[in-house]
């Protein structure tokens, strides 16, 4: 079993510690399969629930003396993508931001966003899957569909390793907008299922009928 690192651990930038995360957790190079299975594997516990608000995708709770770290996903969210990003940036703030109080600041959460990015789309992997020529849309589509992130956290993940410009960056966002699909884009990603939770109902469920 994996676990979370230690709250006293500091790295130089969001990038290293989603590598250090990868290597320690044993993610092999690619898009991430599940990444509810590697959090639930290092003892988080993954749920989807009702926040109450469309804005909101995903929020993570680690109350003081509770062993258990809790990711919760939004359940009005149909987007497999966007909660796995989201998820993702989560883990960014248990591990960026456990140590400490952080408040909500635009730094902490361009930080978390940093490591989401390197943590589902890792600049090497991601280098190697880039065409030698002007990346469209149709490009980012299929990183999409490999990765299992939006076009949009693809690009931004795209242009922060150094592979575009802000100006190409700021093109692709134009054209994502013209054609509709800042909102809503292409490309089915499925939502993943917590396995911890309905392991624990299923078991639940046996004990009672065998009473």
């Amino acid at each position: 079993m994996t676990h979370f690192p230690e709250p006293d651990q500091s790295y130089d930038t969001a990038e290293q510690a989603a590598a250090s995360l990868r290597t320690a957790w044993g993610v092999v190079p690619g898009p991430v399969d599940s990444i509810s299975e590697l959090i639930e594997c290092a003892g988080g516990v993954v749920v989807r629930v009702d926040l109450g608000t469309d804005q909101a995708v995903a929020a993570y709770l680690h109350p003081l003396g509770d062993p258990v770290r809790w990711f919760f996903i939004n359940s009005r969210v149909r987007s497999g993508d966007r909660a796995r990003f989201s998820l993702a940036h989560e883990l960014g703030h248990a591990v960026l931001h456990e140590s400490a109080l952080v408040p909500d600041t635009r730094d902490a959460e361009q930080h978390a966003n940093d490591f989401a990015g390197a943590f589902m789309l890792p600049k090497a992997d991601l280098l190697a899957e880039l065409p030698r020529r002007r990346l469209n849309l149709d490009d980012l589509l299929v990183l999409k569909q490999r990765f299992g992130v939006s076009m949009q956290a693809a690009a931004m993940t795209i242009h922060r390793a150094g592979a575009i410009s802000r100006d190409e960056l700021t093109r692709l966002y134009r054209e994502l907008s013209y054609r509709g699909w800042r909102t809503a884009e292409p490309g089915h990603v499925a939502i993943e299922e917590s396995t911890v939770i309905r392991d624990v109902l299923v078991s639940r469920r046996i004990s009672c009928v065998a009473v």
